[in-house]
């Protein structure tokens, strides 16, 4: 049978600018097979016409072989015949189907979202930047609206198994799709109910409390900023309301405790690391603290004057941590969050420290926990614009007005990025100077102390500049660009200073871009003039001054 044109995606990387072919050959490399068959008179492979019977044999025969994609196509251009399905396929059959069909739309995505990140390699005023990422949207739409069809007529049509849903409920969560994930879960429970086969497992449990208690860690916001550029749009609605039981998270916890005794449910850090954030959202601090201190030994004492972080002397590790609460970067970014989020980074950061060194250190463990490191930097940079703002008002209605506020300026300036430089350097004792990430770089350069900044350039610049982080042209292009930026920052630093020298020896050493030198040399050249003019006017103020003196003198 011919089929018609479903759509075509050309993207004609030959007729754009170099500088936008890594992109376009990428989106070309896409292999997205309903998309491929452009031509009106080319078959598709598996003729079925529009019979049910050839359908059902074309699901059982790809089902059989490896062939997610052929899988995929047959059953989105006959979703309507899905429910003929029934009974014709075992349970396992049915499972495969799912499994196939959500790595397959997962892994596409997952292409899409790559080109996206890397959609800095284009030009965005060229007319072919907002094409490019038009079509990648519209490929993940197309796609995510064809997977939901297909699993919508699963659930319907099929009886289930708790792992198939499990493996749904999950596909709909790694695609921000909250709203429908919840919607799943909610069906599955109401299936349950009245079922001896289905339960909800911890996997559905972690996903459910998550959502519910609105813990996840894509909207997150600490200090009144957000932590993960994702728009809240996808979060769940606030006004939906749970058919089973309400959002309150003592009685999710609740919940979840009594179907872990009544089937028996092991242990899992997934979960204990959704109850750290919920505690810490919800401001039970003193829960959080007794939470910690059963799982892995830490006693934590918060009171008015000073904190205190203690290991206990007689908790055995082995004997009382089992493998499955063995503490991970998840767990170590929950604390982070949990404790930040009630303002205390630096004791979150305390606690962390000691789980590092009792639980990895001590078992010659080399993990470096690059992740968490990119987030309490983060915690940390915005706790301190967060103090700065604090400092800043209260200092208005105690200090002298005769006082220097250039002086004040610095002096809040030191407090608030003194405490990141001291995160910066156990990140990098952490992770190893080597392994110092590009986020890692890029925070550093809104948060450090000019000092700091300045002595980390030749560390930057060798790694920015290592062949091991340019092995692809993306990564080239951005490494390069952070490095500039850095510089930049460097110059800005140096030229407040009026060491104008310093910095142009600073473009001279560090930047190999003629085109960035010259735009980083005539920046410098605006803020020399902007300098010596700010100069006159302090040197022609301090000369009126003396001036009005001598003439008082002179009554």
């Amino acid at each position: 049978m011919k089929y018609k044109k479903i759509s075509k995606y050309d993207f004609s990387k030959n007729l754009i600018p170099e500088s936008e072919t890594l992109l376009s050959y990428s989106l070309n490399q896409t292999d997205i097979p309903l998309f491929k068959y452009e031509n009106i008179d080319q078959q598709y492979p598996y003729d079925i016409a529009n019979s049910t019977e050839r359908f059902i044999a074309v699901v059982k025969h790809l089902v059989s072989i490896p062939d997610s994609k052929h899988l995929y196509d047959i059953l989105k251009l006959n979703c309507s015949k899905i429910s003929s399905l029934r009974n014709q396929l075992s349970s396992n059959d049915i499972s495969v189907i799912i499994k196939r069909v959500a790595i397959y739309n997962s892994n596409l995505n997952k292409n899409l979202r790559f080109l996206t990140k890397n959609k800095s390699v284009l030009n965005k005023s060229s007319k072919y930047y907002a094409q490019h990422i038009k079509k990648c949207n519209e490929i993940s739409r197309t796609t995510y609206v064809s997977t939901r069809s297909i699993f919508n007529q699963l659930c319907t049509h099929m009886n289930l198994k708790t792992s198939d849903y499990e493996n749904i409920i999950s596909y709909y969560y790694q695609m921000n799709k909250f709203e429908k994930c919840i919607d799943v879960i909610s069906q599955f429970e109401t299936k349950s109910i009245n079922s001896n086969s289905l339960h909800l497992t911890n996997k559905i449990w972690a996903i459910k409390l998550e959502i519910l208690s609105y813990t996840t860690v894509l909207f997150w916001r600490l200090f009144g900023n957000p932590i993960y550029r994702v728009s809240t749009s996808k979060n769940l609605n606030s006004n939906y309301t749970y058919p089973h039981h309400t959002h309150n998270f003592q009685i999710l916890m609740q919940r979840y405790e009594n179907d872990k005794l009544k089937y028996k449910l092991p242990d899992d850090l997934t979960i204990v690391s959704v109850l750290i954030k919920g505690l810490g959202k919800h401001c039970d601090i003193n829960a959080l603290n007794k939470l910690i201190e059963s799982y892995w030994g830490i006693k934590i004492n918060i009171d008015n004057e000073f904190n205190k972080v203690e290991f206990l002397k007689h908790f055995n590790i082995n004997k009382n941590v089992p493998s499955l609460l063995w503490p991970n970067e998840d767990i170590l970014i929950s604390i982070l969050l949990a404790y930040a989020k009630n303002g205390y980074v630096s004791l979150a950061i305390e606690i962390n420290n000691l789980i590092i060194e009792k639980y990895y250190t001590s078992n010659n463990n080399n993990s470096h926990f690059v992740k968490y490191w990119e987030t309490a930097l983060l915690s940390t940079g915005l706790f301190g614009e967060a103090v700065e703002i604090q400092l800043a008002a209260s200092l208005k209605n105690v200090i002298d007005k005769d006082l220097d506020d250039q002086k004040i300026d610095e002096s809040i300036m030191n407090l608030r990025y003194k405490l990141f430089d001291d995160v910066y350097k156990m990140a990098e004792i952490s992770v190893g100077s080597k392994n110092i990430t590009r986020e890692m770089i890029n925070l550093k350069i809104k948060y450090s102390t000019s000092d700091a900044l300045m002595n980390q350039l030749p560390i930057v610049y060798r790694q920015t500049r290592h062949i091991d982080n340019n092995r692809t042209r993306s990564n080239y292009a951005a490494n390069i660009n952070t490095l500039y930026n850095y510089v930049k920052q460097c110059c800005i630093e140096l030229a407040s200073r009026g060491k104008f020298l310093d910095a142009n020896t600073l473009i001279d050493n560090f930047v190999t871009s003629e085109t960035q030198i010259k735009k980083l040399k005539e920046m410098l050249a605006e803020m020399q003039e902007i300098y010596a003019r700010e100069r006159v006017r302090r040197d022609e103020e301090k000369r009126r001054i003396v001036d009005d003196d001598n003439d008082f003198e002179l009554w």
